[in-house]
Formats: structure tokens, sequence, C-alpha cells
């Protein structure tokens, strides 16, 4: 088994990202040397850190283009025929930063029906304005043709610098 480059604990073999520290992993493995020098780069760099007071995570289905936000109907179980992708929203309530502050957000899927088995990871970045004291974050994962989610319920966290900041479950039946 493979370990993190970066934590040095195993990796779960079809994850993209260590579900320990969220770094990614397979970047490193497929990388040139170059790519992998700017890798370390990046990690060194520290964008600003965000604290967040509160947090919310919200489902919804949808197709691959995300429809407005009026659309959006929450639930957390979904009807395995008609659905097509799976969109966590988190909310964070957060002081104001005084600049604006890149962060990453990493999610992991787990399921269905078993908390230890990653069903898939990603790493997407933001911006929070310089005055805004909550923020609202969209991620999303799935299939164009509905109908391929396997029945079960999923686990979902979200991390920020490396700390879980909400978690959730969904349902598909």
């Amino acid at each position: 088994m493979n370990s993190c480059k970066h934590c040095g604990k195993d990796l779960v073999k079809e994850a993209n990202f260590c579900i320990f520290c969220g770094k990614e992993v397979q970047a490193y493995k497929q990388a040139s040397k170059q790519e992998n020098k700017q890798f370390a780069e990046d990690d060194q760099r520290q964008d600003g850190k965000i604290t967040v007071n509160k947090a919310e995570l919200n489902f919804f289905e949808s197709g691959a283009d995300l429809p407005p936000s009026s659309e959006w109907k929450y639930s957390s179980r979904f009807p395995k025929e008609k659905t097509r992708y799976i969109n966590c929203t988190i909310s964070l309530k957060h002081p104001p930063a005084g600049e604006n502050r890149n962060f990453e957000l990493v999610h992991f899927i787990y399921g269905p029906d078993d908390n230890k088995k990653l069903f898939t990871s990603g790493k997407d970045k933001f911006v929070i304005g310089a005055n805004y004291k909550e923020s609202n974050h969209t991620i999303g994962c799935g299939w164009e043709i509905p109908g391929n989610w396997d029945s079960g319920k999923y686990f979902v966290e979200i991390t920020m610098n490396n700390e879980v900041v909400s978690s959730g479950i969904f349902e598909i039946s």
C-alpha cells in the first residue's frame, strides 16, 4: 500500500486525496519533476485562514449544470431512478477577514452504507470577500444520466485546513 507523501499515513487506493491530511496524492504519482516542485511550493504557501463559527451542510439533486439557487430543493433522500448529480452546499458563518481570502474545501463521500469505504473525494478552491460574514459554497458529483447511484446511505465530510467543518448523510433509495 502507498503512503501519503505529506503525513505518511496509508492511502485509500481509489482516493485522489489523503483522507487524513486532505492533500492531493494522485498528482504526485502522475506529475513530472517540474510539476511536483510546483505542488510542493503550493503546499508551503499559506493563504489566509478562515475561522468558521458555524457550518451547515445541505444536499440537492441536479444535472451537470447547476440551476439557479432559487430552484434548489434541499433534501437528504433522493430516488435512485431520478437522481443524477448530488450537490452539497456548505453555508459558513465567519468573522470578516478584512481582505479577500482564498481557501480550499476538501470533500470525502463514503458509502453506500459503509462510512469507511471511500466513494469519491475532491478539492475545490473558493474565495471569501473581505467583509463577508457568511458564505455559501457548492460541490457535487454524479452522472448526467439518472439511475447510476447505488442505493444506500452516503456519509459526507467537508474539511478546511485539515479539520472537519461539517458532515452529513444523504440516502439514495
